[in-house]
């Protein structure tokens, strides 16, 4: 399912390839709003809710390259796969063939997470 938009970004999404969703707690970061992982694997997609960033061809330079500069110490943090970028696909929380958490409703700023990240 395509999570973001296409030309807006609401939504951080980072692909884990290991069995530890539960890497944003040790990683210091902030709670995602959902964890959707594989019940076999326990592979997962973590989400934050953000406000929205426009990525189109509208979009202004700064908050895309400030977005993108937070995504990427996140993903650091989080062991995530650098070159997923928040999708543009991503599993679908509440499908059968995945086991969702949420974990809250926040909206987090790009300036919220900032600041636990270099």
């Amino acid at each position: 399912m395509q999570i973001n938009r296409p030309g807006m970004t609401s939504w951080l999404i980072f692909d884990l390839d290991h069995p530890h969703p539960g890497i944003w707690e040790t990683a210091g970061l902030p709670a995602p709003n959902l964890i959707v992982r594989n019940r076999h694997t326990n592979h997962s997609h973590l989400f934050w809710a953000i406000e929205p960033v426009c990525t189109s061809e509208k979009g202004r330079s700064r908050p895309i390259a400030y977005m993108r500069a937070v995504y990427a110490a996140m993903a650091a943090r989080l062991k995530a796969d650098a070159h997923f970028a928040s999708g543009p696909v991503a599993k679908v929380p509440g499908h059968p063939w995945w086991r969702t958490e949420e974990l809250h409703n926040k909206v987090h700023s790009l300036g919220d997470l900032a600041e636990y990240v270099d």
